[in-house]
C-alpha cells in the first residue's frame, strides 16, 4: 500500500513526498516491505524528492552523542537509498517542553561519531529547500548538513548562511487539527485558482475494488500535483500520537503543521507574504494509512 501510494504521488508530479512511518524494522507484511524497498532501490532520478523518516531512540552506554541524547536506528530503506540524490533520510524529532507538549521542531539532528559524524535534515527544512532552491534543493541541504555537522561536532565554527534562522529549533504554528471537525478551511491562490491549503486524503479513497491503489489514470492530477505529500497515519489510535496546543495529534499532522509554518520561522522579515508563497508552491496533503 505504501509503495503504491508513493508511486501514485510521484506519477502525479508531487513536489516532494514524506514517508512518516517506522522503517527501523520489518513490518508484518513481507511482500509489502519488499515492494517498498524495491521502489526506493529503483526510484528514478527525475522523480520528486522522496524523504523517509529515521527513527531515533534514547542513547545508552557508549553510543554516539547527539543534541538530544538520541541515537539513530538503521532503516530497511537505507541500502536502496544509498547514492540517490532524490532520496533523503530525514529526522522528524520534535523536542518536548516541560509540560510534555510539542510546540517546536528540530531543524536537524546531528550524530557526532568521529569520521562517521552525520546530520539529518528535518522534512520541514527539506520542504523549505524545495520551495526556495527548487532544482538546487538537495545541494542546499547537503551544504547545510556538512556545515551543521562540522559546527555541532566541534570541527568548525563557521556560520551557516542558509536558512536565515540559525537556531536549532523553530516554533510550530499549528494551523489545523487532526479531527474531522478541524478540517482546514484556509484557501490560497495558485495559478489563478483558489484551492485548500491542506488536503486530508484517506487511503481507502484511493483504492480500487481489489484493495490495491487505483491506476494513475483514475485519480485526478489536482490531488497531488505541486503538493508536498505526507504519507503517514492520521488516526489517534496509532503509536505515533503527540500532545500539541490543539490536543492529541498524529505525527503526520505535526509534520504537516510544521511544514506550513516553516517559512515564517526559518525565513525572513516579511512573514505574511513568505507564508503565502511557500504554501502556494509547496502545498501538501496528508494520507491516512493503517498498514504498509
Amino acid at each position: 500500500l505504501i509503495a503504491g501510494l508513493t508511486n501514485l504521488a510521484a506519477s502525479k508530479k508531487a513536489s516532494g513526498i514524506v514517508l512518516d512511518l517506522d522503517t527501523s524494522r520489518a513490518g508484518q507484511n513481507i511482500s509489502a516491505d519488499k515492494a517498498l524497498t524495491d521502489l526506493v532501490a529503483s526510484y528514478p532520478p527525475g522523480a520528486p524528492l522522496l524523504m523517509y523518516a529515521r527513527r531515533f531512540v534514547e542513547s545508552a552506554g557508549k553510543q554516539p552523542a547527539t543534541e538530544l541524547d538520541l541515537t539513530p536506528l538503521p532503516s530497511i530503506l537505507d541500502d536502496g537509498a544509498a547514492n540517490k540524490p532524490n532520496v533523503l533520510s530525514v529526522s522528524s524529532v520534535a523536542p518536548l517542553d516541560g509540560d510534555r507538549v510539542i510546540r517546536r521542531w528540530q531543524l536537524s539532528q546531528t550524530v557526532c561519531d568521529g569520521s562517521k559524524s552525520v546530520s539529518y535534515a528535518s522534512p520541514q527544512l527539506a520542504a523549505l529547500a524545495l520551495h526556495e532552491r527548487e532544482e538546487g534543493a538537495r545541494a542546499a541541504l547537503d551544504q547545510f548538513l556538512v556545515a551543521r555537522t562540522a559546527q555541532r561536532c566541534g570541527a568548525s565554527s563557521q556560520s551557516i548562511r542558509w536558512p536565515r534562522n540559525p537556531d536549532m529549533t523553530a516554533s510550530i504554528w499549528f494551523l489545523f487539527g487532526a479531527g474531522a471537525a478541524d478540517a482546514p478551511v484556509t484557501m490560497i491562490e495558485k495559478g489563478g485558482a483558489r484551492m485548500p491549503l491542506v488536503r486530508h486524503i484517506p487511503a481507502h479513497s484511493l483504492l480500487g475494488q481489489d484493495g490495491r491503489v487505483a491506476p494513475s489514470r483514475a485519480i485526478s492530477d489536482q490531488i497531488f500535483a505541486g503538493r508536498l505529500v505526507v504519507i503517514g497515519s492520521s488516526h489517534l489510535d496509532s503509536f505515533d500520537t503527540h500532545i500539541t496546543p490543539l490536543g492529541a495529534m498524529p505525527g503526520a499532522f505535526v509534520i504537516a503543521n510544521s511544514i506550513a509554518s516553516a517559512p515564517a520561522t526559518l525565513s525572513a522579515p516579511r512573514i505574511p507574504s513568505i507564508i503565502q508563497t511557500l504554501i502556494a508552491m509547496a502545498i501538501f496533503g496528508v494520507l491516512a494509512l493503517l498498514t504498509r
